[in-house]
Parts: structure tokens; sequence; C-alpha cells
């Protein structure tokens, strides 16, 4: 089973299915998310993508087909209630969703937005201490080398909640001062941008019991001055040598009343 929310069009089951040779799964599913990259950026509607592959046999094998996977997996979606609503299905029926070459055209994007910036950030040394992308890693030749998010790791000793949050106030300064197009808010696969400070529930902590911060950043796949003004934004963010020297350039920051403004699409979308 394979999750490909992260890469949409970007990976192909049939090669790694064909690299495995006689040791071929008796069945293989690739699932994903099909409110990200299927629906252009828009998120319509919340569904669901399966893909079921098994071998072709005529000896009357006792594994189920694709086709009778996909028979059970209809049932138990009925007698679940997990099925979409009529008007989900109707607005989902636009035909540029789920449209190949719209998906392939609009993830293409996203994904070149995102490893533009990985790109441009890995060559500065400062604030961040480490900038992820797959471009980035030995693997980076990969066809599905590729990720809307990139991710920046923070210097152990200055990753706490408060350098998290005075962080996410300077962006919030700055994309007001300099009128980006840049929200408060998680996922990714937008045609807008978006960052937040990501602290894992469980795991990844350190030694002392704190947990890791991240700050993601997902690319849309808009162009333009609001992406370039991103880009040189966290260019600059990300030039500062710690916390101490951006704190001592916004002097008159206030964390709390800074993300108070921070646009963040959910909480409009709700108040709307």
């Amino acid at each position: 089973m394979v999750d490909s929310t992260l890469l949409g069009p970007g990976f192909q089951i049939e090669p790694l299915l064909v690299a495995c040779g006689d040791k071929a799964p008796l069945i293989a599913l690739e699932v994903r998310s099909g409110l990200k990259l299927d629906q252009v950026g828009l998120e319509f509607s919340n569904v669901g993508i399966v893909k079921t592959l098994t071998p072709t046999r005529e000896d009357g094998s006792r594994y189920p087909s694709a086709q009778q996977f996909h028979s059970s997996l209809v049932e138990a979606r009925k007698v679940l209630g997990n099925a979409l609503s009529v008007v989900n299905s109707a607005i989902l029926d636009a035909p540029w969703i789920f449209h190949p070459e719209h998906m392939v055209r609009h993830s293409r994007v996203v994904f070149d937005n995102n490893q533009r910036l990985a790109i441009f950030l890995s060559e500065i040394k400062g604030l961040f201490f480490r900038v992820n992308h797959p471009a980035l890693s030995a693997q980076s030749a990969l066809v599905w080398a590729q990720s809307p998010i990139v991710v920046m790791e923070f210097h152990d000793a200055e990753d706490e909640e408060r350098n998290n949050e005075f962080l996410l106030a300077v962006i919030n300064h700055e994309i007001r001062q300099r009128a980006l197009v840049f929200y408060l808010g998680s996922s990714f696969g937008f045609r807008h941008h978006r960052c937040e400070i990501v602290v894992p529930e469980f795991g990844y902590r350190y030694a002392d019991g704190r947990p890791r911060g991240y700050l993601k950043v997902a690319m849309g796949s808009r162009a333009g001055p609001s992406f370039n003004g991103v880009l040189e934004l966290m260019k600059e963010i990300a030039g500062y040598s710690s916390f101490e020297a951006l704190r001592l350039a916004y002097p008159q920051i206030s964390p709390k009343r800074e993300l108070a403004r921070f646009p963040d699409l959910q909480s409009l979308r709700m108040i709307k």
C-alpha cells in the first residue's frame, strides 16, 4: 500500500511493481487524498482515491482480483456511511476536476515552485539549521523526488515555542508591509502560498524532552509578485544569524498582536 498524496501524478506505481520482478505483491493499493492536487488547488470536496492492482490470473486463484476488491470497498463504504453526498458528487462532476492534463500541469508548477524555494534557501547559512526537500537529498535524481512543501529545521538551542511564535509574527508583519498573499495554514497543493509551525505530537523530541518544531512552507501554483516576494522574504529571514538577531531587527513586534492578524483561510471560511 502506497500513500501518494504528496506526489499526485508525480508517482507512478507500475514501475515499482515491475521492479519487484517475481516477488510482485498479490494486491497493490495506491491511495491518496483527492482533495489536494486533483482539484487543482481549490479544495471543493473531501474525497479519497484508491487505485487497485492485482496480477492477471486464469488458474482460479483464491486471492481477490482488483475488481473484487473494488466491489468490497464500495460495499464497505455503504455500510459505514462514508459515501459522498449528492452535493459533493455534483461539485466533482466539473469537467476540469480529476482532469489528467490539468492535474499534471497544476502539480508540476506546485512542485517547481517548492523546489525553487528549497534550493534558494539551502544556500543560506543562518536562522535555519537545515532545509528539507527531496531535491536536496542524495536521491534527487529519482522521478518522484518531488514535494509540494519545504520544511526548515531550527538550531537545537533555539527551537522553542516563543521563538516559533516570534518567527510567524515577523512573517505576518512583513507580508502586510509588502502586500503579499501568504496565508497561515496547513496542507499544500493550493494556488496560493501557506506557512505554519509544525510540532509533531509524538516522537521527534530532544533528549531533554522538548518537542521539535519545524517551519513548513507550502508554495502554491501562482507566480507573480507574491511568489517572488515570498522568496525574497524567506531569504531575508533565513539570513539572520540567530533569533536574537531577528529580535534586534524587529524590536516593535508583538507576537500576540501579529498572530491574531495573520490571514488564516480556515478561519475566514468559517466566519463567512
